[in-house]
């Protein structure tokens, strides 16, 4: 069980604490792909790590692009990938049709300058809704806005 409010994701990026103060939210098939993408918007930066398309409880790795964290910049969003010897893990604790929860840790690597960012102690309790990409970006665009 994690210890996050529903609706919420929280980590540690790179040693300071952050939130998904946006929103939060899975989405199946998010980005054009397929699995379940776990998603958490906050007012600088936004995670997003995939899970399997039919998810159960247990463990996944997040190599290969399956986990980002982006940052929001003076030049725009900039994202950091699993890619390499960068990568992580997931472990889903509970899953529903409604909702997910987990907790889950991964290194992206960015190249705009190049840098590594480390992502800790994360944890998200989050539903489950069928979100495009466009909903994403009217979500961001309110953040901005603000």
């Amino acid at each position: 069980m994690v210890d996050v409010a529903f609706g919420k994701m929280v980590a540690s990026v790179d040693g300071t604490p952050w939130e998904s103060t946006i929103r939060a939210v899975a989405s199946p098939g998010f980005f054009g792909g397929e699995g379940l993408y776990v998603l958490g918007l906050g007012d600088s930066v936004q995670i997003a790590i995939h899970v399997s398309s039919t998810p159960r409880v247990g463990t996944y790795s997040l190599a290969n692009e399956h986990a980002t964290c982006s940052v929001l910049t003076s030049r725009g969003w900039i994202s950091f990938y699993t890619q390499g010897p960068y990568t992580g893990s997931a472990y889903v604790t509970r899953v529903d049709s409604t909702s997910i929860e987990g907790v889950f840790a991964f290194d992206g690597l960015g190249d705009d300058p190049p840098r590594i960012h480390r992502i800790r102690a994360g944890e998200f309790n989050v539903p489950i809704e069928s979100l495009s990409a466009t909903d994403w970006r009217r979500t961001d665009s309110k953040r901005v806005a603000q």
